[in-house]
């Protein structure tokens, strides 16, 4: 086992019992550049501002569109907080949000391909050409977005919870606190402890040899070029699967390293406990089970991640239950067919005491939804059941179940709630369900009228 900054003595699991949104949308048709293609990046890249040019030079073969610089700025709430966003000629962007509040860095593939972004402009909705764009991923590859360029403004860009059109700065630069992020870090094989790390700002730092050599680095195709401080060339280039990589010195001389393994979750569960004492922690739990079979559980307090511990997963294929293995502790976590969800209690102990139990689930997937025009949410599952919600500071789950029938013959839906059937009508023009419905919740009767549309409903008929 693996535990690394611990909060407890203890973390186990027992069976049991749970920013980024656009308000401006580029075409479809215009997104051409796959998340792989964006992760090398383009040989074009756009140049930085003066600032950071010197990290990473731009050679006299790139070209350099003279309306992206690579320094946008955007004041978000009214102005309260200073944003900005740096293109690296490396082809790395960096971005500060909320007055250096939340910093992010990933890929960029620049590429005179047109792009249609439309934003709103108060209630109206306005739509620019653009000429250029540059597509974003993080640096494992995760999409992030592609945004237009046009004229000195980069559309669209997330910050904060919205996507904004940052304007260049070709004057007075914002106050640069620009921190270096990770890219990737190689170990030397058979050796953790002998990195070689590059950063985002066109740096690295080599110790996988007896000397640490510092520099600055490319992306090729299949790798980078490292040219340390004293002007010598290295390579890193990439085997065939990605999972190692071979390092050659200026000599010819060469090491077998490697590059950090990407999991993906197969189910994550998540969840957050709070108690009810004045002043409270709230401590939270993401229990990520990788298509690996590897699992990693992160420990938050307060939103912020503050432990980790490592281990593996099984899963029965008849029962469809999942036995989590850390260290010597087995946990069972179970699965619920009827919401198609995975559910289980996270248990925080200190030194024998239990510090918080936090309920962790997989998000309920629903096939088709009904929802309501005030705070009601019917979710309807492939098993033919169904969960009543109550969107109340988020959705909660009432723990009132339904049921649904569908006959192909007739098209007609029938929806029963707490085992009363309900009067379904169709819109003759939109084709869309609604019923209405009275939930006694808390000694208080809710009526909502519940609408599921067409394209929601209508999958049942293939």
């Amino acid at each position: 086992m693996n535990n690394r900054k611990p909060l407890v003595a203890v973390l186990s699991l027992l069976a049991g019992i749970g920013m980024l949104t656009s308000c401006g949308t580029p075409a479809a048709s215009s997104v051409a550049s796959s998340a792989a293609s964006s992760a090398a990046a383009s040989s074009s890249a756009v140049a930085a501002s003066s600032e950071v040019a010197s990290s990473a030079a731009v050679s006299s073969e790139e070209v350099v569109p003279d309306y992206c610089k690579g320094f946008y700025e955007a004041a978000i709430g009214g102005g309260a907080y200073k944003c900005y966003v740096i293109l690296h000629t490396n082809g790395v962007y960096y971005a500060s949000f909320a007055n250096d509040g939340m910093k992010v860095a990933g890929y960029y593939d620049y590429s005179e391909t047109s792009i249609d972004y439309t934003y709103k402009d108060g209630d109206n909705d306005v739509t620019v050409t653009c000429p250029a764009q540059i597509h974003c991923t993080e640096f494992d590859g995760k999409e992030v977005g592609t945004y237009g360029l046009k004229d000195g403004v980069l559309y669209g860009f997330k910050a904060i919870s919205w996507a904004v059109n940052w304007t260049q700065n070709t004057k007075d630069a914002l106050p640069i606190t620009e921190e270096g992020k990770t890219v990737v870090t190689f170990t030397l094989e058979g050796n953790e402890f002998s990195t070689l790390e590059l950063k985002h700002t066109g740096t690295y730092i080599d110790t996988l040899g007896a000397d640490e050599i510092d520099g600055t680095w490319a992306k090729t195709d299949n790798g980078f070029n490292l040219t340390s401080d004293k002007g010598e060339k290295y390579t890193v280039v990439y085997n065939e699967d990605k999972t190692k990589a071979t390092y050659t010195d200026p000599k010819g001389a060469t090491l077998t390293i490697l590059p950090p393994v990407v999991e993906v979750d197969q189910y994550l569960l998540t969840g957050t406990y709070k108690g009810s004492e004045d002043g409270a922690v709230t401590y939270g739990a993401n229990v990520h089970l990788y298509e690996s079979k590897n699992a990693l559980v992160e420990v938050t307090v307060e939103g912020t991640v503050n432990s980790t511990v490592t281990g593996t997963w099984t899963i029965d294929d008849a029962t469809k239950n999942i036995t989590l293995k850390i260290g010597d502790a087995n946990t069972d976590i179970t699965y619920n067919a009827n919401l198609d969800q995975y559910t289980a209690n996270y248990v925080l102990v200190n030194n024998g005491t239990t510090i918080a139990t936090i309920p962790v689930a997989t998000a309920l997937n629903a096939y088709f939804t009904f929802t309501g025009a005030s705070m009601l949410i019917l979710k309807c599952f492939k098993t033919g059941t169904g969960e009543l919600f109550i969107n109340y500071g988020g959705e909660k789950d009432t723990g009132i179940a339904a049921t649904w029938t569908y006959d192909k013959a007739t098209y007609k839906l029938g929806v029963a709630i707490g085992g009363v059937d309900q009067t379904l009508t169709m819109d003759a023009t939109t084709h869309a369900y609604s019923f209405t419905y009275t939930a006694s919740l808390g000694g208080n009767d809710i009526t909502d009228t519940l609408t599921c549309p067409a394209e929601q409903w209508g999958k049942l008929t293939v």
